[in-house]
């Protein structure tokens, strides 16, 4: 049927498959006409795909398993912070040009408005810098996992051995995983409670970070409604004043408004995995782990080892520990007898 690979990816919905093949196929590309054809063309395509919108959110699998995903989420993100400020300085709050300002009585709102920027540009910067959680050298306990990691391989080499260790094993990081670390392609190690790789930050979310972008999601969203409050404002006085409105400070703000859209999804969307006390990687592979499906009464249940009511497990979320990976003595004895950790 003369259908590529890629093609057939596609066709049959695996996201996984598909962005591995595009970076293969730009890996060995012709350089000449290089930008245009690959970095501005490539990228102005993924902007305007739903599909490739849903896979750099997160929604599907698949940008954890790219060796080098693309940088423009991230430098989109970064160019909307700055025509965020740009239009609060130059139009809403002009301070190098006072008599112009329209909402100088609304101070406590541009104020407010101000605020939830730096607080977003800071847990934004949070997200980018702290990481995820390795199981490297940083880890004090790595010890452990790496121990554990030699005593698994030689139970396996062991002929004698009743019962082989059900430890999945990294061997590329050459250590025993715990339970909800996973492989980060991207960054080439485990991560402890891995989340996913977001490349709006550039970063893996991870057991040490998740609380830092979450709760840039909280402060962005908040932000950008603000923000929309206000252009409506301004551009009420403005047609009052002038019997027209300001056409170019209403494009602008409209495309610094629209991301309220998929930050506002995103943030929804977390704030129900934390009170479930689920990853992104979890929800989306719920029945891959055994550890959320214990054989009870004889049969594969759900039932999340780390559920401590639905405040308790934001609280979770929001304040890693070792807490938020080993399993409680009470749910252990249920996956006793099938695998500790995930297949992979």
């Amino acid at each position: 049927n003369e259908r590529t690979p890629l093609d057939l990816a596609i066709h049959k919905n695996r996201p996984t498959v598909e962005a591995v093949l595009k970076e293969a196929m730009a890996a060995v590309e012709d350089p000449r006409g290089h930008f245009l054809r690959k970095t501005l063309w490539s990228n102005i395509k993924d902007a305007l795909s739903p599909r490739t919108w849903k896979l750099w959110m997160g929604l599907t699998a698949g940008m954890d398993e790219m060796d080098e995903p693309t940088k423009f989420p991230f430098y989109f993100v970064c160019f909307n912070f700055g025509l965020h400020m740009v239009v609060m300085i130059g139009f809403f709050a002009p301070f190098f040009n006072a008599g112009k300002g329209l909402l100088w009585d609304k101070s406590g709102w541009l104020l407010t408005n101000f605020v939830l920027a730096f607080l977003s540009w800071y847990y934004f910067y949070k997200t980018v810098k702290t990481k995820p959680g390795y199981l490297d050298n940083s880890l004090p306990d790595i010890a452990k996992w790496r121990r554990l990691y030699e005593e698994t391989l030689e139970s396996y080499a062991d002929e004698n051995a009743h019962e082989k260790s059900q430890m999945q094993l990294c061997h590329t990081c050459h250590v025993a995983r715990p339970l909800r670390a996973k492989h980060c392609r991207v960054h080439r190690k485990c991560v402890l409670l891995f989340d996913h790789f977001c490349p709006f930050v550039d970063n893996t979310i991870g057991l040490y970070n998740y609380k830092y972008f979450y709760t840039f999601l909280v402060f962005m969203t908040l932000a950008e409604l603000f923000f929309g409050i206000t252009l409506y404002l301004y551009q009420k006085r403005y047609y009052a004043e002038h019997g027209s409105m300001d056409w170019l400070v209403l494009c602008l703000g409209i495309e610094v408004v629209m991301n309220v859209i998929p930050i506002g999804g995103m943030c929804i969307y977390h704030t129900q995995l934390a009170m479930v006390n689920l990853s992104t990687n979890e929800h989306l592979n719920v029945r891959k782990y055994k550890y959320l499906y214990p054989v009870v009464n004889g049969k594969r249940q759900y039932k999340n080892p780390w559920f401590k009511g639905y405040w308790g497990n934001f609280m979770d979320r929001m304040n890693p520990s070792s807490a938020c990976y080993e399993v409680p003595s009470d749910h252990e004895s249920l996956i006793s007898g099938i695998a500790r950790c995930e297949t992979v």
